[in-house]
């Protein structure tokens, strides 16, 4: 399939007719959108857009109250449920960061909601409408895409890597201090989600984490979809002193390698500017460049 090919299976089956177990998926004339439920790091998303010049700006205004009336509801159910406002959720995040993450977490998840934006989505100026009203844009992903019917034989080798799959959510806190190491920062209700997922739905994702010297060096995941071509990579993250030694290449091809046994055809991937080099090597083609755009109550 060619590349244009390939995006507008993807815009069809991953963006304009999601599935979101945890979400609920509402298809409007003009965009996709999932409404979250905790636990969740938003309170929602707008996936797809088609909008035109003339309706823009009151669909976007549309979707800030909608979201914002929706976050509040489901903010009242978690004070409801656990009698305060941390809902009762239990974290396994390493103490000297697990208030911080609880408070950041829950406050994220009712006051802010994203605004995936790809650069064919229409109208054409719609990042700047975006800002314009109140949404601030995040760093651009470059959306890549590989055919598993073209994949290279080095990802289809056995691998030497000791890479172990977590199934217990219990190791989740492992998985999330390696991210937050990676990162730099917090990865607030990172493992409340997984953990979720692992526990209620664990046929839709599977985690991998890669040991070194004896401890966690590097972690990564992919998500499946139901009734579709495709499967997400996500988290692919080494510490900096593992790089290079083909770590995550590694964490690439136990991914590939399982997705091919469950009849996947495509992976994607939101790749930063370290991953993409990387990925293009492995036979992974350049879709399209997407913006996450954040709109936070004030």
């Amino acid at each position: 399939m060619t590349t244009g090919e390939i995006l507008a299976l993807y815009d069809a089956e991953m963006r304009r007719d999601p599935f979101d177990p945890f979400g609920r998926v509402e298809k409007l004339p003009d965009l996709t959108r999932v409404m979250m439920e905790p636990p969740g790091r938003h309170g929602g998303w707008i996936l797809y857009t088609r909008l035109s010049p003339e309706t823009a700006d009151e669909a976007i205004a549309t979707q800030i109250a909608d979201m914002s009336r929706h976050m509040e509801t489901a903010g009242r159910g978690l004070e409801d449920r656990d009698g305060n406002t941390q809902g009762g959720i239990e974290r396994g995040i390493e103490s000297s960061f697990e208030s911080s993450f609880e408070s950041s977490f829950e406050s994220s998840f009712e006051s802010s909601f994203e605004w995936k934006v790809f650069d064919h989505d229409t109208p054409a100026d719609l990042k700047q409408r975006l800002i314009a009203h109140g949404f601030e844009p995040d760093e651009p992903e470059a959306l890549m895409a590989l055919d598993l019917e073209e994949a290279p034989a080095r990802l289809l080798q056995p691998v030497s890597a000791d890479i172990r799959r977590i199934t217990d959510p219990a190791q989740l806190s492992l998985v999330a201090a390696v991210q937050a190491q990676v990162w730099e920062k917090p990865t607030p209700g990172l493992e409340d989600e997984l953990a979720q997922t692992l526990r209620t739905h664990p046929d839709l994702m599977s985690i991998f984490q890669a040991y070194a010297d004896d401890k966690p060096v590097a972690n990564a995941r992919i998500c499946y979809h139901p009734g579709r071509r495709f499967a997400d990579l996500w988290g692919g993250s080494t510490l900096p002193a593992y790089r290079g030694r083909g770590i995550y290449t590694a964490l690439v091809a136990v991914r590939a390698q399982e997705a091919r046994t469950r009849g996947v055809r495509f992976l994607t991937v939101d790749a930063s500017p370290m991953s993409r080099p990387i990925l293009e090597k492995l036979g992974f083609r350049h879709l399209v460049y997407t913006t996450p755009f954040v709109w936070t109550k004030r």
